[in-house]
């Protein structure tokens, strides 16, 4: 039997494809494939690398560059220099409600990132540099049953290489530390469908069990973001951050994909206070992120708090966040669901000779997906996505 990938065949019409790519701060994947009016997204949240951790208000206690600790201050004494290395590994899974004849399988999500920093002060200023190449994969097969008895096993891939640069300057004016950075991204989206008739039947397009379809989308933005902490008692921090918006929006080089490719993010805003002394040093705070259709972010809020010490030989830390996005709707194109997401991050560093340190960091993010609101979008959609994502770095100070 005749299953035709284009128009011509029985079960054709209701079946189309598209994907799209959304991306912020803490960068956001999404899914999107079209059955009649059926829409299945799965929305996959991976952290950027340079900036995964909240931090405003207080400076780390342990040996980082800029590049490691985010958008916040870096402590470092005139003179000195600092140089870091990690390498991260991603892990995660998304769960997807189905139907009897869409069965979307569990999308694994893996991969790895190598991040290099530099840090150094003088009588100028602190100077930072960081770069980060990150190489992810995410896959699933989706088992479709065709009212002619032909059944089907759609096998997608998604591949991503990103790279970010980031260039960074902070002065000190008496009580108030600021800095300013801008990180230079850049992605490229490898897209590819396997399609292989499991019943008997064949594609008319090859005459054959198999047909495959592939594509590519890239884009690049800057993120421009300005820090700031200062004393409001001698025991008590303000912090304060501001984040241009920036997006990027394209379609993709292929056949099959007809959606927009979304990266970037909202302008975001947040405002913490905390304290610190040289063994210890804690804050909490307030993330608000405004919508942007260009970059497929929603409306968010987020509230954080994280708990850092000293030891002999090294530091800890433990960190929490938990928040809420709006959904996006662009007209009638739905472009992320509204979810709940909260993220754990626990931190080590070890003085393993003087002035060299090894640093191991765990970090677990969890999300659940909610409705549209309109039943021909939510009969097909992501349940949760989970991830857990390994640190391992060294740092050197001299």
């Amino acid at each position: 039997m005749c299953i035709e990938s284009a128009i011509s065949c029985e079960d054709s019409g209701a079946l189309n494809h598209l994907f799209r790519v959304s991306d912020y701060i803490i960068m956001k994947r999404e899914f999107n494939m079209i059955k009649s009016k059926i829409w299945l997204v799965i929305l996959i949240f991976i952290p950027t690398t340079g900036f995964g951790l909240t931090r405003i208000a207080t400076s780390s206690l342990m040996v980082k560059t800029q590049m490691q600790n985010g958008y916040s201050i870096n402590p470092i004494q005139d003179g000195e220099i600092r140089l870091s290395g990690d390498y991260i590994m991603y892990n995660g899974v998304s769960t997807v409600k189905s139907t009897s004849d869409w069965n979307v399988g569990d999308a694994k999500y893996t991969g790895n990132s190598f991040v290099i920093g530099f840090d150094r002060k003088t009588d100028f200023g602190h100077y930072s540099f960081g770069y980060d190449t990150q190489n992810t994969k995410q896959e699933w097969v989706t088992k479709k049953t065709y009212s002619s008895g032909c059944t089907a096993d759609y096998s997608y891939s998604y591949t991503y290489k990103n790279t970010e640069t980031l260039l960074g300057i902070s002065t000190n004016l008496g009580k108030t530390t600021l800095l300013a950075a801008i990180d230079m991204v850049s992605k490229k989206t490898d897209i590819a469908l396997g399609k292989t008739l499991t019943s008997g039947c064949t594609w008319s397009s090859t005459g054959t069990a198999n047909e495959s379809s592939k594509g590519t989308g890239s884009g690049e933005y800057n993120v421009f973001g300005i820090v700031g902490k200062t004393e409001i008692t001698e025991k008590l921090l303000l912090g304060f951050t501001g984040i241009l918006e920036a997006t990027d929006k394209s379609k993709y080089t292929d056949d099959w994909s007809t959606s927009d490719n979304r990266m970037g993010n909202g302008m975001i805003m947040g405002v913490s206070v905390g304290s610190e002394t040289s063994m210890r040093a804690f804050e909490g705070g307030i993330i608000i992120e405004n919508e942007s259709k260009d970059s497929g972010d929603g409306n968010s809020m987020s509230v954080f708090g994280l708990y850092e010490g000293r030891f002999g030989g090294g530091g800890y830390l433990i960190g929490y966040s938990n928040g809420s996005e709006e959904k996006v709707v662009d007209g009638t194109e739905y472009i992320s669901r509204p979810n709940n997401y909260s993220s754990i991050d626990l931190k080590v560093q070890y003085e393993l000779d003087e002035g060299m340190y090894f640093s191991g960091d765990l970090r677990k993010f969890d999300v659940k997906y909610g409705d549209y609101g309109i039943a021909t979008e939510d009969e097909i959609k992501s349940n949760t996505y989970a991830e857990n994502d390994i640190n391992l770095g060294i740092n050197v100070g001299f």
